[in-house]
């Protein structure tokens, strides 16, 4: 967890880095979403289409709840529990249906 937080870090000031973490990220926690689609918009950005795009649909497969954007108000939001903010931002195995949509986009383009 550590590396991938440490690649958020290093996103503007240091792109190598930013990639080598991730990578390492990857290797450390491979049922992780966000190190999987952070290093897959990279790739896209750096016109690596097809290695971007295999990176987010393997993140994508790894999420195990869609909060629904119209039933928002019925998921229990507690916002002391650290396993729910883990899950949500940082591991990215809980996301909001537009950030799922939006990252499916990427790869219909």
């Amino acid at each position: 967890m550590l590396s991938y937080l440490l690649a958020c870090h290093f996103q503007s000031e240091d792109i190598n880095k930013y990639e080598l973490l991730l990578n390492e990220s990857i290797q450390k926690y491979p049922n992780y979403v966000y190190n999987y689609t952070d290093l897959g918009e990279f790739y896209l950005k750096m016109g690596k289409r097809e290695l971007g795009k295999n990176l987010i649909r393997e993140g994508l497969s790894h999420v195990k709840l869609i909060y629904k954007n119209d039933a928002i108000n019925d998921y229990d939001d507690d916002p002391l529990d650290i396993f729910q903010f883990v899950n949500e931002r940082i591991t990215g195995v809980f996301m909001m249906e537009d950030t799922y949509n939006s990252l499916n986009e990427l790869l219909q383009k």
